[in-house]
C-alpha cells in the first residue's frame, strides 16, 4: 500500500498516477457491479448497465463516464459519502435520472457536476 500512502493527502494526483501506471493500478482495483475503484475513490465504469450505483462511502468520481455505457443509463445512484465529482464525470449521462442520499448539491462538487437538465432527487434514500 506505499502507492496510496505516497498520495494520502491528494486523490487527483493518485488517479493521475493509475492512470499512467497501469500495471501498479490493476494491483489496487476493486470491480463491484461494472463500477472499478481504488480504496474510496471511482476510476473507472465498465460494462453496460441500466443502473449504476456507487458503495456507500465512495468518496469520489474521478473519471468521465464514456458514451457507449452513458446511453445505456437510465439511473444513478450517489451515496451521501461522495464529496468530489470530476469535470465531466458525467457529461455524457443525458438521459439518466440522479439519486443522490445528500439534501443538496454539496459545495464541493463541480457547478455542472451532470448535464443541464437533467432529473436530480436530493435527499435519496431506499424505501
Amino acid at each position: 500500500m506505499a502507492i496510496l500512502e505516497q498520495f494520502a493527502n491528494d486523490k487527483y494526483r493518485l488517479l493521475q498516477y493509475l492512470s499512467e501506471n497501469f500495471y501498479a493500478s490493476t494491483k489496487l482495483r476493486q470491480n463491484e457491479n461494472g463500477v472499478i475503484y481504488v480504496e474510496d475513490w471511482v476510476v473507472d465504469v465498465v460494462g453496460k448497465v441500466q443502473t449504476l450505483r456507487f458503495r456507500d462511502g465512495t468518496k469520489g468520481v474521478g473519471v468521465g463516464i464514456p458514451y457507449y455505457i452513458a446511453e445505456e443509463l437510465e439511473k444513478i445512484y450517489i451515496p451521501e459519502s461522495v464529496m468530489y465529482i470530476s469535470q465531466g464525470a458525467f457529461s455524457n449521462c443525458n438521459s439518466a435520472k440522479f439519486y443522490c442520499e445528500a439534501q443538496s448539491k454539496p459545495k464541493t462538487w463541480i457547478i455542472d457536476w451532470c448535464p443541464s437538465g437533467s432529473f436530480v432527487k436530493w435527499g435519496y434514500t431506499d424505501e
